[in-house]
């Protein structure tokens, strides 16, 4: 019982940082010159500033938490390979409320470049817990 309770732990803090980011990406991307320019373009843009912001946000997080609440590696690798849908998801979740209330829509809000912040958060900070 433990265990699921550190693993839930663990999920809901990486979730909680993920996802703001997601948000906070997606509001950032949403104010770039070209986010609205072809399709091309900006898919393209809306991938880079999803690697670069999950890095960011992968070394703030360890810098907030340098420690990991999961003792057992396994569990840090099921949070680990998690984190990267949860964004994923996160950003269809804000492209549906954009469409609900009659908001513009982005390139930054379809699954891949939240699933892409999402993995440069996990393994970034992966990297540096084992640094």
């Amino acid at each position: 019982m433990e265990i699921l309770l550190e693993l839930v732990f663990e999920l809901f803090v990486e979730a909680t940082l993920s996802l703001t980011g997601t948000a906070l990406a997606d509001l950032g991307f949403s104010a770039l010159p070209g986010s609205k320019e072809g399709p091309r373009r900006s898919r393209a843009l809306a991938l880079a500033v999803a690697a670069i912001s999950g890095i960011l946000l992968g070394g703030l997080s360890w810098y907030l938490r340098p420690e990991t609440a999961l003792a057992s590696p396994v569990l840090r690798g099921v949070a680990a390979t998690a984190t990267p849908f949860l964004c994923g998801l996160g950003t269809l979740g804000i492209r549906n409320w954009k469409t609900r209330h009659d908001r513009e829509t982005v390139a930054f809000d379809h699954f891949w470049p939240g699933f892409l912040l999402g993995l440069g958060t996990s393994l970034t900070r992966h990297m540096l817990l084992h640094a």
